[in-house]
């Protein structure tokens, strides 16, 4: 059985070229994350199986060893003394598990927005219309031209080049027809990343997480 890793099923023959600045670097980030933190998604291999013709339940395993996942990410983050000692937590456990679905992939990429100085960024859960629930968490950044960083699916764009792709690259996770209207409504999760990164200076975050560092920009 083909087991794809977030870091490398997402990619397709799109240029970068194509895209402005802000895009290109915001490409870097989602790829940069899934280069430090590689991790298999058990949802994404449930996807991928129901679209071949499988049962799956072939992700049972996967699905098993996020749930220990969240469990010791839960735990660890109740005994931690410091908003730092919280932040490290999910990094840490994904580095030594290497799963996660779209929820640690939106933490760990609100992680990088701020290491590399994104201002106005938050996690965002994708919903419909009628209150339709696509199961999806991305970061949002609240720029001139609102834009998503989507480390689960490797990729950023504008909101309108998002749901096409949602769309059209990656229709196997998501039901949604030429018409279906999207939006990016607020997260909870009570990991609480957001509590921690307001809390933390960029800087702090730059020396303790080089690695997501994508250029030598300072903001």
């Amino acid at each position: 059985m083909k087991i794809f890793n977030n870091s490398n099923f997402s990619q397709n023959n799109q240029t970068f070229t194509s895209r402005n600045s802000v895009i290109r670097r915001a490409d870097d980030i989602a790829r940069r994350i899934n280069k430090v933190y590689p991790r298999i998604s058990s949802s994404n291999v449930e996807d991928r199986m129901m679209e071949r013709g499988f049962e799956k339940e072939l992700a049972a395993p996967i699905r098993f060893k996020l749930m220990h996942l969240r469990y010791r990410v839960n735990m660890n983050i109740k005994a931690a003394k410091s908003y730092l000692e919280k932040i490290k937590v999910l990094p840490d456990a994904v580095l030594d598990m290497k799963v996660g679905n779209c929820a640690e992939s939106a933490e760990l990429a609100a992680l990088a927005a701020k290491v590399n100085g994104i201002k106005n960024f938050s996690i965002r859960s994708v919903r419909g219309s009628d209150d339709v629930d696509f199961d999806h968490d991305v970061v949002y950044v609240r720029d001139r031209k609102p834009y998503i960083i989507d480390a689960w699916l490797g990729f950023a764009d504008y909101l309108d080049g998002a749901l096409e792709r949602f769309k059209k690259d990656f229709g196997c996770h998501f039901d949604m027809n030429d018409d279906t209207k999207v939006f990016f409504l607020p997260y909870f999760y009570n990991y609480e990343p957001m509590n921690c990164l307001d809390n933390l200076s960029e800087q702090t975050l730059r020396r303790i997480f080089p690695e997501l560092i994508v250029d030598k920009k300072q903001s």
